[in-house]
């Protein structure tokens, strides 16, 4: 968009299995990236946007919970550049989501848990294939 602002997404999910128990939280985030340095692909960034989020749960195929709803998510990095078409970038997010009522089994109508939300934090290291341009 500019040397200063640019548009893009990110995926967060986790997930724990124990025994028969499984469950995992997603999140699908639109965000705008501000970069106070005007280096070419390379520094300090703060980014957010909205998100979109999911809540899974199951025992069994039959006795699961399953919600979806929205939310944002704040992110804060630093690219490092070190080849021309590639970056890495040590980062740190966080994702709030609001999903709703939640019912206990899926689709059965009987309220599991009233007015669900969730955070997600998350640690990372992403990498970026930048693509040349002719000129």
């Amino acid at each position: 968009m500019s040397p200063y602002v640019r548009a893009g997404w990110t995926l967060d999910t986790w997930s724990h299995a124990r025994d028969d128990w499984e469950r995992a939280i997603g999140a699908l985030n639109a965000v705008v990236f501000y970069y106070p340095s005007s280096v070419h692909r390379s520094g300090l960034f703060i980014g957010g946007g909205p998100s979109y989020s999911i809540m899974v749960a199951s025992v069994t195929d039959t006795t699961a919970l399953q919600r979806h709803g929205w939310g944002f998510a704040a992110e804060l990095g630093y690219d490092i550049v070190p080849r021309k078409a590639l970056s890495l970038t040590p980062y740190v997010q966080y994702s709030y989501a609001w999903v709703g009522d939640i019912y206990y089994p899926k689709g059965s109508g009987i309220p599991f848990a009233r007015d669900w939300k969730h955070q997600l934090v998350s640690l990372g290291v992403g990498v970026t294939y930048h693509e040349r341009h002719k000129q």
